[in-house]
């Protein structure tokens, strides 16, 4: 849901090609920014074969929430676009202009950056799995709890090997195994999740 779209007229919107860099890692942040079209994907290199993938914003999701409040103002990820994509920039004086004169709005804005922290908190507790089996566990009962769905769906393998910071081979290996033990079945498209861990 986009909480701000009643107040599209305080925003500047600016329209990106796909695979452009909107902003680049250790850029100034002075904005806060929210997608109306298109996604992107926030990438950090960590010297791998491919970039560490930190986030993806989708259509309503908000960024640089966290950096204008902080005492850190940079950038900590590349933000690339995957499709052509439309995001509303507001600056943190018109911000916080619009909050403080519209509790309900404040309410709702707090409640959106309250659950993009716990998906990140719970992101971190995936990554922080001592094997890439109870990662990926962990990963499909986190989403089946908050989608209230037992089919998760994916855009691709190797999205979600860059999401769970494994290699592609090792992803396929885990499936092929959670498979086999009857924990999960799965298509090209989607993963169906059986059997529930006590996470």
């Amino acid at each position: 849901m986009n909480v701000f779209k009643d107040y599209l007229s305080l925003f500047s919107i600016k329209t990106y090609p796909a695979k452009t860099t909107v902003f680049s890692e250790g850029e100034p942040c002075s904005t806060l920014g929210l997608v109306l079209k298109g996604g992107l994907d926030v990438i950090t290199d960590t010297g791998l074969d491919s970039p560490f993938l930190i986030t993806h914003l989708k259509k309503d999701d908000c960024f640089g929430e966290y950096l204008l409040f902080s005492d850190c103002l940079f950038y900590l990820g590349s933000f690339i676009t995957v499709a052509e994509t439309t995001i509303a920039f507001i600056t943190k004086e018109k911000l916080l202009m619009l909050l403080s004169s519209n509790p309900l709005l404040l309410e709702a804005f707090l409640k959106k950056i309250g659950n993009n922290h716990l998906f990140l908190q719970n992101r971190l507790k995936a990554l922080s799995q001592k094997t890439l089996k109870n990662r990926l566990l962990f990963y499909l009962n986190f989403v089946a709890n908050r989608t209230k769905q037992s089919v998760i769906s994916i855009k691709s393998k190797e999205r979600l090997a860059q999401y769970l910071n494994m290699p592609r081979p090792s992803l396929s290996r885990e499936l092929q195994k959670l498979k086999h033990d009857g924990f999960i079945d799965y298509d090209l498209n989607s993963i169906t999740l059986i059997k529930r861990s006590p996470f």
